[in-house]
């Protein structure tokens, strides 16, 4: 209550109160009422009073209800909608059939590359059969290349001479063998891998060229033999020569020129069969570098061709040997120490010679069966359709 009259609540008596009274009775009922203090004012901001709210913004006016549309313009927004729904439609459609394309070229893809695999390990599988024949093949030939070595040389040893007549027909037998095989082998190559085709058909060439210039030397052989019946024959030396020439044509490659300068008539027959030798020697080589390479390793092809320049450096060193000895002891007469010297160094180098083409020729046999180890559809890959399987 603010100071000043106010009626009294019991009696409603008018009442009077003093400036600064806090109680007052009233006269009538006696009640004595509490005078409540007036609230404090506030001082008076030194600019003005507080600016007034803002009024909130007049609310806009609702906007008129649009006529209904006409026969015709319903029609039009019909129109729309449908062409809107047919595009949306038509655009589906066309990523569907975008995806099965796709999916058909996906599809034919590998189709293709399975394809692809497929026809080569059927090529594989038919080039390490070759392979097989050719192992074999290159192995007989080595055999029968160390048993004449080992003829030739028994021919220089009174207590051995009379088993070069067994040991050299066999060890012919096996090294024709061993030919034969390689033709086989090469034969069954031309339905291998694609890839060196041209050297299988070259090397089948060469065997068969080789086999039927072998039949116009066969016959010599029966001569031979006939001068080995009994311990050593007369003219040991050639007879040897001859011996190894018939099973492998290395030695007498190299003992061309020194057969020239002895004053023996050449033997262009022997020299033309020994080139034919070589040859395939060369084409084997280069055809196991071939697969080896197509089965990502280079390695074995290096070491493949490794044995063809090998033995070609034997022939070579061998016959520059046979010359210098025989220019340096053949001019000495029989039975002094020059000329058993010259004898024995001939022996050594021509023993040599043959070492050495064994060597190489049984390496070969090992390159073989690695290259058959590398020749699989999966190393025959390329690397974009290694990393896509």
């Amino acid at each position: 209550m603010s100071a000043g009259l106010f009626a009294c609540p019991q009696c409603n008596a008018t009442l009077r109160v003093p400036g600064g009274a806090t109680a007052v009775r009233c006269p009538q009922c006696k009640t004595v009422l509490d005078i409540e203090a007036p609230p404090p004012v506030a001082p008076p901001l030194p600019f003005g009073g507080p600016k007034p709210k803002p009024a909130p913004p007049a609310s806009k006016p609702a906007k008129a209800p649009s006529p209904a549309p006409s026969g015709k313009h319903r029609a039009s927004l019909v129109d729309e909608e449908a062409e809107e729904v047919e595009g949306r439609a038509r655009e589906a459609a066309e990523k569907k059939a975008a995806a099965r394309k796709v999916l058909r070229s996906q599809e034919a893809e590998e189709a293709e590359k399975e394809e692809r695999y497929q026809e080569l390990l059927i090529l594989c599988n038919r080039g390490r059969t070759a392979l097989l024949v050719l192992r074999a093949g290159s192995f007989a030939y080595a055999l029968g290349v160390l048993l004449g070595a080992v003829a030739m040389l028994s021919l220089f040893l009174p207590l051995f001479g009379a088993t070069a007549g067994v040991i050299f027909p066999l060890g012919m037998a096996v090294a024709q063998i061993g030919t034969l095989l390689l033709g086989v082998g090469f034969g069954l190559a031309l339905f291998g891998p694609a890839q060196g085709r041209f050297l299988v058909s070259l090397g089948l060439g060469v065997v068969v060229t080789q086999l039927i210039a072998m039949s116009v030397v066969i016959p010599m052989v029966a001569t031979l033999l006939s001068k080995l019946g009994s311990g050593v024959p007369e003219g040991a030396t050639v007879a040897g020569y001859h011996i190894v020439g018939f099973i492998t044509y290395f030695p007498l490659i190299a003992d061309f020129p020194t057969r020239l300068v002895q004053g023996y008539p050449p033997v262009f027959l022997a020299v033309f069969i020994g080139a034919l030798e070589y040859v395939r020697l060369v084409v084997l080589t280069q055809l196991l570098d071939v697969y080896a390479t197509q089965g990502k390793e280079v390695e074995i092809g290096f070491r493949a061709q490794q044995c063809a320049s090998k033995v070609l450096s034997m022939i070579v060193l061998g016959g520059l040997f046979r010359l210098a000895l025989s220019l340096l002891f053949d001019s000495a007469p029989p039975g002094e120490f020059q000329f058993v010297l010259g004898i024995i160094l001939h022996i050594a180098v021509l023993g040599s010679l043959m070492g050495v083409a064994v060597f190489w020729l049984f390496t070969l046999t090992q390159i073989v069966t690695a290259t058959g180890e590398v020749m699989t559809a999966d190393r025959y890959l390329s690397k974009e359709e290694r990393l896509a399987t």
